[in-house]
């Protein structure tokens, strides 16, 4: 059993390789957005350690997002098809928080300027917030 972004991930591994190569840089903009940066290096661990992907020699990275670009990144070369099973649960959906104006002025508590909202409507700095 795998979960979604794991499912997801392990989709775009299998859809980027290409001659049994595994490119991060063309697994990258498969992957969805939802995923998790954390959860992407855990399913390559992972496949790592199963003997899927074996590290083959490297490229640049052209993670504009992650600010890696330049850097160095292995690229794999498949052992054997990449297991996808079925996802355990469906995709999350997108998580929307509804974000406040920006306030200017004193805090409530030290008239200090303010940094976040505090409780109850309150503005306060992080100090007094804390």
């Amino acid at each position: 059993m795998t979960r979604h972004y794991d499912h997801a991930i392990r989709t775009a591994i299998a859809r980027a390789a290409h001659d049994g190569l595994v490119n991060p840089n063309d697994v990258r903009p498969l992957i969805p957005a939802w995923v998790l940066p954390k959860q992407i290096g855990l399913t390559y661990r992972r496949l790592r350690q199963d003997g899927v992907l074996v590290e083959f020699d490297h490229v640049r990275s052209t993670d504009t997002a992650g600010r890696n670009v330049g850097k160095m990144v292995p690229r794999y070369r498949l052992t054997r098809p990449v297991p996808i099973g079925e996802p355990d649960a469906p995709p999350p959906l997108p998580v929307t928080r509804p974000r406040r104006p920006q306030e200017s002025g004193p805090c409530a508590g030290c008239q200090a300027e303010i940094i976040r909202y505090g409780e109850q409507g309150r503005t306060l700095c992080t100090w007094c917030a804390s």
